[in-house]
């Protein structure tokens, strides 16, 4: 007679049968300890199992992705419903960073003509350019695919998370967007390839049938002459050598989002599409 046999995958199962275990292999033992020894022994057989259903459920309240294996995101829909709305102070934190790059490039990149001095360029305007010009991306790549973009999501995973500032639910992919402001004579390649790699990273964490339906697409805004968009994007493009999923490089200047013909109402008919 061919026996059935099922595997379990209740992590409550498993602490009980783990405890259950463990509490028999320490009644054998107990007969053989010292009566001095005993009572603690005794009390440390009843504390362990409550111990160990306190940690399961603070991991549960508190980080509960980290109990996921990864066969619970081999059906995409699961993978998907991982993604969450970023906290503000999430939010708060990747736009600091952010601010940081941005602040050495221009250093870096700054000489004595510039008018303002470095100072200037990154006085109190700087957030709200770099504001600016992440919404204007977003919108212009919400026009181009014609799909709604839920802004700021955050991935987990067990080593920590990321915010992606947009992501799409297309049929059969999922489309991760990222945008980087670049201001006037700001090197561009070196930030743009390190924001890709810890990118690069997080996805080599997804399963491979997720990597399979994954794609990124990452947005350059650059405070630049609209003459060297093309060539930027292609030189950006070729800078990333192979990758395990499809990216696409768009670059924009942001003389050519201020004149966009983006308004409300293209807002409103993209989120209703």
């Amino acid at each position: 007679m061919l026996e059935k046999f099922t595997l379990i995958n209740n992590p409550l199962t498993i602490i009980g049968v783990f405890a259950a275990v463990t509490e028999l292999g320490a009644t054998m033992v107990l007969p053989v300890l010292s009566l001095e020894n005993q009572g603690i022994y005794l009390w440390f057989l009843m504390a362990f199992p409550v111990l160990l259903v306190v940690l399961f459920f603070t991991t549960l309240l508190f980080n509960h992705r980290v109990m996921y294996a990864p066969s619970d995101f081999e059906d995409e829909s699961d993978f998907f419903r991982s993604f969450r709305p970023a906290s503000q102070e999430a939010r708060e934190r990747k736009l600091l960073v952010q601010l940081g790059h941005h602040a050495k490039g221009q250093e870096a990149g700054a000489s004595p003509s510039c008018s303002g001095g470095v100072e200037g360029i990154l006085g109190g305007n700087i957030r709200a350019r770099y504001s600016l010009a992440e919404e204007r991306a977003m919108n212009q790549i919400a026009m181009e695919l014609r799909v709604p973009v839920m802004r700021n999501m955050s991935c987990s995973t067990g080593d920590g998370s990321y915010v992606f500032d947009g992501l799409v639910r297309a049929p059969e992919r999922t489309i991760a967007v990222e945008v980087q402001y670049f201001g006037y004579g700001e090197a561009v390649a070196a930030r743009f390839k390190r924001e890709f790699s810890r990118i690069l990273d997080l996805a080599e964490r997804f399963p491979e049938a997720i990597r399979g339906n994954f794609s990124l697409i990452l947005a350059v805004v650059v405070d630049g002459p609209e003459d060297d968009v093309g060539e930027l994007a292609l030189r950006l493009r070729e800078g990333l050598g192979e990758v395990p999923f499809p990216v696409d490089v768009k670059v924009f200047s942001m003389a050519e989002l201020r004149g966009s013909s983006w308004d409300s109402s293209s807002a409103d008919a993209v989120k209703a599409g």
